[in-house]
């Protein structure tokens, strides 16, 4: 399933919500198992534009621009691009989630729970210059899962409030008080293994209850 957020042609959009059909490729809201993806090509004016200081959600969804209202499991996560910030809803997460190479800058965020049924979870963040936020909490969906990091990119465990907050002050690629979003605790267990690339930590209660390797 292929976002395309509010800029469709039939103007059924209107609103960041999973369950909208004129928010998806071809009218179609995600089922469990399908393999969602946020691609290349939504028009930056339906996202953030920050070139001329526009931020294109509902004022009742801002700063995110793909708010999950379903309860849902998916097989496979990927962010293909920049300025995607996804809020609402935990999403179950069966295997990979991807910050694909066409993702080659910037920042995407994702403020939705995540219970991982990969055992262990990949994430690959592909591109050196990409950095993937993960500020929602992240807990075993199915026994002992963990997460393998790998890609060139960055990849952010921002769950606790305070130190989620600094990093985006720092940051101007960002929508404005992200601090206002509560997160919670990381509880997953297991594996935590930085293949490749960067993963920052940004509370001591990220890494959940965890082994670590450094590959």
């Amino acid at each position: 399933m292929t976002w395309t957020g509010l800029d469709v042609p039939d103007g059924r959009g209107g609103n960041p919500l999973w369950s909208d059909p004129g928010n998806w490729k071809n009218n179609v809201v995600p089922q469990d198992f399908d393999d969602v993806v946020f691609p290349t090509g939504v028009a930056t004016t339906f996202k953030f534009d920050h070139a001329n200081n526009l931020e294109a959600p509902p004022e009742l969804f801002q700063p995110f621009n793909s708010f999950n209202d379903l309860n849902i499991t998916l097989n496979t996560l990927t962010i293909a691009d920049r300025d995607f910030y996804l809020g609402g809803n935990p999403i179950t997460l069966k295997s990979q989630l991807l910050a694909s190479s066409t993702f080659s800058d910037g920042v995407s965020w994702i403020h939705c729970d995540l219970r991982l049924l990969g055992n262990p979870q990949s994430i690959d963040v592909e591109s050196a210059g990409a950095t993937l936020v993960l500020s929602g909490s992240l807990s075993d969906g199915n026994g002992t899962a963990g997460i393998i990091k790998q890609g060139r990119g960055t990849l952010v465990l921002a769950n606790d409030l305070t130190d989620f907050a600094d990093f985006f002050d720092e940051d101007d690629s960002v929508p404005d008080d992200p601090q206002s979003f509560e997160s919670t605790s990381n509880s997953f267990t297991g594996l935590v293994e930085v293949a490749a690339g960067t993963l920052e930590i940004l509370s001591p209660t990220s890494l959940g209850s965890t082994v670590h390797h450094l590959g």
